[in-house]
């Protein structure tokens, strides 16, 4: 029996551990429901092998996942880094349209702050469980904001241990 270590969980509790899934793979049939979001697991050796470019391009993919699910679209661009003990994510084209219209006064700008804000207040844990679960290292904490005139969301994570030293130079 081997041991594994799920990268992501079904967004909304859909699926269960049993199943294995790809992402962005063919419909996975009546347990989980068309749209759902899920990535496949991955074993513990496969995370310990990864390399950072690798482990980057993870997160990057499980965040676009996210904001698809949460948010009702995907970013246009995605991008992680890795710096020592700290990830940081930064997400293009993340506004819907609706919301570039809204951010052309102060009045929508601060709207769209506080909703967005409060939509990941809400996911945080699905959030913080999915970095801990690819990085392998607790989270410590976890900073946000998005640009309405960029349309850029950057989230800074901060972790227990410094995971850059986890790959070689």
């Amino acid at each position: 029996m081997s041991v594994l270590l799920w990268h992501n969980l079904a967004v909304n509790g859909f699926g269960e551990r049993g199943e294995e899934f790809a992402l962005n793979g063919p419909d996975p049939g009546p347990t989980i429901p068309k749209g759902a979001v899920t990535l496949r697991k991955k074993k513990i050796s496969e995370l310990s092998s990864m390399t950072k470019g690798q482990m980057e391009a993870e997160i990057s993919n499980a965040l676009i996942s996210f904001e698809k699910e949460h948010m009702g679209r995907g970013p246009i661009e995605a991008g992680t880094h890795i710096i020592q003990d700290i990830v940081m994510i930064r997400l293009k084209g993340v506004l819907t349209p609706a919301e570039t219209h809204l951010a052309k006064d102060d009045e929508g700008i601060q709207l769209i702050k506080q909703i967005r804000a409060k939509l990941l207040e809400k996911s945080r844990g699905l959030l913080v469980n999915m970095i801990t679960e690819i990085t392998g290292c607790a989270t410590r904490s976890f900073h946000t904001d998005i640009s309405t005139r960029t349309g850029e969301r950057f989230m800074i994570i901060t972790l227990s241990e410094n995971l850059g030293s986890k790959f070689p130079s």
